[in-house]
């Protein structure tokens, strides 16, 4: 887990905070979907990152961002969130 002090620590826990509030809140959720809710929210900071490197001017493949964001958008879709509201400000 990224540290909360840091940009990119903040990031995971507010797209994680609302991909869980999608789903009822941590509280309802089991173990799985904890862990799926976390490997989501951490492929949508990584293909962030890799896409402001890539912006900077990094030697980032374009490949690359683009199989971090459809991975991101891949693991966002399989935790079955029917509402895009909350999460459209976040993606």
């Amino acid at each position: 887990m990224l540290n909360v002090r840091t940009s990119e620590g903040r990031r995971l826990r507010d797209i994680s905070d609302a991909l869980a509030s999608e789903l009822g809140g941590w509280a309802t959720l089991s173990e799985t979907m904890i862990a799926a809710v976390r490997k989501a929210a951490e492929l949508a900071v990584y293909a962030e990152r890799l896409r402001h490197e890539a912006l900077l001017g990094s030697k980032i493949d374009p490949m690359a961002v683009m199989r971090a964001e459809n991975s991101s958008a891949r693991a966002v879709r399989a935790l079955g969130i029917k509402s895009r509201s909350k999460l459209t400000r976040l993606f």
